[in-house]
């Protein structure tokens, strides 16, 4: 059994500071558009400021729903989409913002290799990283494999019990 959760970092962290000055990207579907401008109104009926609430809007549902602090599975059909469309930011996720929900330091993937569709069903389509790093950090010991490994996200020793 894995230890207790871990809380995830704030989607504020993945995105980049200065892109909220931009001027607003809707979804280039009207049927999208027309989702996330119906999540805006009932976000503010219910006197939530879209401006400065750190949620996305999954517009390739069926109805679009929208998550604070938190997004839904990231699936291939959902990434090649486009991903979710940031309420905060007012646009699309971005290729970077995408494999950082993964787990992945866009500084570590070389994206000029291949095309961004391409991409971003890979990003869909794997595993998120964190969650096979703290697998992997209790499975090793158990199988007998090396004798204890650091969980990254805890700090701890992993040993085999």
């Amino acid at each position: 059994m894995l230890r207790s959760p871990i809380p995830p970092p704030a989607l504020r962290t993945i995105f980049a500071p200065d892109s909220v000055s931009k001027p607003t990207q809707w979804p280039t579907s009207k049927v999208a558009r027309e989702k996330v401008k119906r999540v805006l109104s009932f976000m503010r009926q219910f006197g939530i400021d879209p401006h400065t609430s750190d949620a996305v809007v999954d517009c390739d549902s069926i109805k679009g729903h929208a998550f604070r602090s938190c997004t839904p599975c990231l699936t291939a059909s959902r990434a090649c989409g486009g991903g979710f469309w940031s309420v905060e930011q007012r646009r699309m996720m971005q290729v970077d913002e995408l494999l950082q929900l993964q787990g992945m330091s866009p500084m570590r993937v070389d994206t000029r290799v291949v095309a961004e569709k391409e991409l971003l069903h890979m990003i869909g389509s794997g595993f998120t990283q964190t969650v096979i790093m703290r697998l992997f950090a209790k499975m090793l010991p158990l199988a007998g494999i090396v004798d204890g490994v650091v969980d990254p996200y805890v700090s701890e020793l992993v040993l085999c019990e």
